[in-house]
């Protein structure tokens, strides 16, 4: 439940079963053929980029080792900052944030799932890592926002032309909600 509305649960499935000496096996011709597909992530694109990073970091924070932990921070933190789409900054801000505040949960998960004791050291590292990844977050997201104003203002773009634009485009988000619903409805 943990993982909801999606991503990794199958990945912590898998690793919660190899420990316990299930072998896991990998079928790379299957196919899956969903009857139903969200299209959630088309009318709220950041909330889908905080899904996807708040779970892999669910899965980071319930299964890393100490040392696979220190190596995971180094390399998002070198991720955060070279982000390049300020909506991918902000998700992953979001992301980080939910975990900070969900990390007491997670971390109780991990000692029932793998019967790991908590380790007062392990925690604090990974708080200490989820902060310092999340003020990078901000940071590269702030550094992303400015520089997109900045660039609308040299192309010369008035930004009332954009906010026009962008008013335009809901009623083909509302098309695309009441589409989901209807489908949802059929199904």
């Amino acid at each position: 439940e943990g993982f909801y509305p999606a991503y990794y649960e199958e990945t912590d499935y898998c690793y919660r079963a190899r420990r316990q000496g299930v072998e896991i096996g990998c079928v790379s011709t299957a196919q899956v053929r969903h009857l139903l597909s969200s299209r959630k992530w088309q009318r709220e694109p950041l909330q889908h980029t905080a899904n996807q990073h708040q779970q892999r970091l669910r899965f980071v924070c319930k299964h890393f080792s100490p040392s696979e932990l220190s190596d995971f921070f180094v390399a998002e933190a070198a991720a955060a900052a070279s982000e390049l789409w300020l909506d991918q900054a902000l998700g992953r801000a979001l992301g980080v944030r939910h975990t900070l505040r969900t990390l007491d949960g997670i971390l109780a998960d991990r000692q029932r799932d793998l019967a790991d004791p908590l380790d007062p050291v392990w925690q604090r590292r990974a708080q200490v890592g989820l902060q310092s990844l999340l003020r990078g977050a901000l940071a590269r997201a702030q550094a992303l926002a400015t520089s997109g104003v900045e660039a609308v203002a040299e192309a010369g773009v008035d930004l009332v032309e954009v906010v026009e634009v962008a008013s335009q485009a809901q009623p083909l988000i509302d098309y695309r909600q009441q589409e989901h619903e209807l489908l949802t409805r059929i199904y």
